[in-house]
């Protein structure tokens, strides 16, 4: 599959289900949207340095992303919570990148393909700290982030990090669609327990007697 293929498909439908009274479950809004136009115009522009020997590539629709994902995080959490998040984008980076390191040193360990497997990991964890899809998406930027600099630097010489190229914002996508499905579903089964067992819990009661 050709690079950013992916990410296109993803962000059509995002589009789609916004359009159709969906911004709240998919997490997309008008500010979003201006967001994701300024990266897409933004990605032909790169600067590469160098970092302990490594090569690592930084695009600038990356950067434009963590400028929105540092301001929402300023607006709409507080300091407590603001490292929660940051803590728990920590652990997620050191884990996908450990999981990429693993997955160059020994391709047995595949499941899928690494993007497709990084993606389920990732959305895994993230909607087990988070069930707000701003915060999921912020989680996901730093911790995808910080996954292909470990990566790059546990490869020195042989891997070059590419931070917010097309093969990266692919799996970006990914990990954030499968977040906010597994939240989506939580929230449905969530929901639905809880009318059974108030349905249960009538039930039980009974009538009073005349």
């Amino acid at each position: 599959m050709n690079e950013g293929y992916l990410s296109f498909w993803i962000m059509i439908m995002a589009f789609i289900l916004m359009m159709t009274g969906w911004a709240e479950y998919v997490g997309a809004g008008r500010s979003k949207l201006i967001v994701a136009v300024l990266c897409l115009f933004s990605q032909p522009f790169h600067y590469r340095v160098t970092v302990y020997g490594t090569a690592i590539e930084i695009y600038a629709s990356v950067m434009v992303a963590a400028v929105a994902v540092c301001w929402t995080l300023r607006r709409g959490a507080d300091g407590e919570s603001r490292r929660y998040l940051l803590l728990c984008a920590c652990l997620t980076g050191i884990i996908l990148g450990g999981i990429q390191k693993l997955y160059r040193l020994d391709p047995v360990f595949y499941w899928i393909d690494p993007v497709s497997d990084g993606g389920l990991l990732g959305g895994l964890l993230v909607s087990a700290f988070s069930m707000k899809p701003g915060h999921q998406f912020g989680i996901l930027l730093l911790a995808a982030v910080l996954a292909e600099l470990a990566n790059g630097l546990l490869s020195t010489g042989i891997y070059m990090a590419r931070i917010g190229s097309l093969a990266w914002w692919d799996s970006f996508w990914l990990a954030f669609a499968y977040a906010r499905i597994i939240s989506i579903v939580f929230q449905l089964l969530r929901a639905s327990y809880s009318k059974v067992a108030g349905a249960g819990w009538r039930n039980k009661g009974g009538s009073s007697p005349k």
